[in-house]
């Protein structure tokens, strides 16, 4: 009896061992899932300074819960769930809605973990600062319309949308050298577009796009969707396999406004500066 238990503890064991390549599935967050907060924070880290998490959020935002999945090992926050490095942040939040699809939180507030980097004047930071500043009452977070993003560079810039855009070669950063892109299986832009919603592209052309994938969405908004597109929108970015540039990464980027905004309207008000540097 005795050796039974201690294999069974094994076994638990192993189970819960963070590695690369391995995402938790809701079963293993069962006790995680069950919470009364109204707003989720879902970070994508690899090895950035996750201090912003307290400073513009838990210490800000009522009623608010955490959740930071990790690729690789690099980061040592007890906060990681490790996960597979599908391309950038979109399989990251692809693969939390399919495995919390029916537990979402209230709003979910999505966003990479390069926060501080100062680059663009601290555009990233600003953009989140941006998002949260709709959700920092309860009375904000009760009218909150259902979608929130500073799409480019200042408050109600609009990007438009451009079905023909595609891109052969990525380069991750002014200077680098350009690195091939796998190929997605449908190209481009609009027909990737009208390939996994089946819908007019009249739509993508109200709401224009975002960058940099720093966005709040109500659960209505994501419910607007069967779980099933989710699931081959993920499996799309998983077609070539792990640490390899994906030109569906770009199109994902490209698809989550027309996919989640309700009305296509950019609100023009809203907060556009940077916090950590006036702590600073």
């Amino acid at each position: 009896m005795a050796h039974h238990t201690s294999v069974a503890a094994a076994i638990l064991h192993l189970m819960f061992i963070p590695f690369r390549g391995f995402a938790l599935r809701p079963e293993a967050l069962e006790g995680r899932r069950e919470h009364d907060s109204k707003v989720e924070l879902v970070v994508n880290a690899w090895k950035e300074d996750l201090g912003f998490i307290d400073s513009m959020f838990t210490n800000r935002i009522p009623s608010n819960t955490t959740t930071v999945y990790c690729n690789g090992l690099d980061l040592k926050d007890r906060r990681c769930i490790r996960v597979a490095n599908y391309g950038t942040e979109n399989w990251v939040y692809l693969n939390h809605i399919v495995e919390n699809y029916d537990q979402l939180a209230e709003i979910t507030v999505f966003t990479i973990a390069s926060i501080t980097s100062s680059e663009w004047d601290w555009l990233k930071c600003r953009k989140l600062n941006y998002v949260l500043s709709k959700l920092d009452t309860a009375d904000k977070q009760s009218s909150f319309p259902g979608f929130a993003t500073m799409a480019h560079t200042a408050p109600g810039m609009f990007l438009p949308w451009d079905a023909k855009f595609d891109i052969k070669m990525f380069r991750h950063h002014v200077g680098g050298m350009p690195v091939k892109a796998c190929r997605p299986s449908v190209a481009p832009l609009g027909n990737f577009y009208k390939s996994f919603l089946g819908q007019d592209v009249s739509w993508p052309k109200s709401t224009g796009i975002q960058f940099n994938g720093i966005f709040a969405t109500r659960k209505e908004m994501i419910h607007q969707h069967p779980k099933s597109l989710y699931q081959s929108l993920r499996a799309e970015l998983e077609r070539c396999g792990e640490d390899v540039e994906l030109v569906a990464d770009h199109y994902m980027e490209r698809l989550w406004k027309p996919m989640l905004d309700r009305d296509g309207v950019d609100d023009t008000s809203g907060e556009n500066a940077c916090p950590i540097v006036s702590e600073a």
